[in-house]
């Protein structure tokens, strides 16, 4: 794996995080109007694999670092009973008018059918810690979903891999070997993968990203019909593990 030598002072960590909403400026797990109004809607790529890997109806799904709540509605629809666990206090405050139960970390004796974390490892100063804890809230046979930045692109590309400067506050990056590594030392088989994606990096003048009017109809229509599990490139890393 890549990891960040010098790891920031726990207090500073929990500080960025209580506020991270802010500073990511989140969205909100409802959606926009103009998407709640649409009757064409993406697939979400997460819910889909999940589906498809033992489905939803019935089970209980955690999702740490759930920000806002977006990816637990979806699952709330295909009728899971779902827990976010979340420190940023504006996203904790959605969760709640959302109806959906919301803890600081995951309960010692908590007990899942599904664990999920999205772009949350690489923020972990003890990434095994948190390995340790999905494991043991999962039951028998139970599923562990991760996205995260893809390692092996860092290892393809070099020291000047664009990763390194999306999120400076990424403290580390597997391979989908090293983290293989690491959860087979909790009990955990990878099994499947995917590597998906680019970063989106638009840049306007000055710096400043300007989109007309009707390009972000054309880019918000062809992301409806174009689900982003579907498209082109390799940044991301997407995990589904077995207990």
């Amino acid at each position: 794996m890549v990891y960040l030598a010098d790891i920031p002072d726990e207090r500073d960590l929990s500080a960025l995080y209580h506020d991270y909403s802010d500073y990511k400026q989140l969205s909100s797990g409802r959606g926009s109007w103009l998407y709640r109004l649409s009757p064409l809607k993406p697939a979400e790529p997460h819910i889909e694999i999940l589906l498809q890997s033992g489905g939803l109806r019935g089970r209980r799904l955690c999702e740490v670092g759930c920000a806002k709540g977006a990816f637990l509605v979806h699952a709330r629809k295909e009728g899971a009973a779902v827990v976010g666990v979340e420190l940023d206090a504006d996203s904790v405050r959605t969760l709640t008018e959302l109806g959906i139960a919301v803890e600081p970390e995951v309960q010692g004796e908590a007990r899942f059918d599904v664990v999920c974390a999205f772009q949350l490892l690489e923020h972990l100063a003890r990434p095994a810690e948190f390995i340790h804890k999905a494991a043991r809230a999962l039951v028998a046979g139970g599923r562990l979903l991760l996205a995260l930045p893809n390692g092996g692109d860092a290892e393809r590309v070099g020291p000047g891999w664009v990763g390194f400067r999306v999120d400076l506050e990424h403290l580390n990056y597997f391979t989908v070997a090293t983290l293989a590594r690491l959860l087979g030392m909790h009990g955990l088989f990878v099994e499947q993968f995917w590597e998906c994606q680019q970063p989106n990096l638009p840049r306007g003048r000055s710096g400043a990203t300007r989109v007309g009017l009707g390009r972000r109809a054309q880019e918000w229509l062809s992301g409806m019909m174009t689900p982003a599990w579907h498209r082109g490139g390799s940044f991301n890393l997407v995990v589904l593990a077995r207990k």
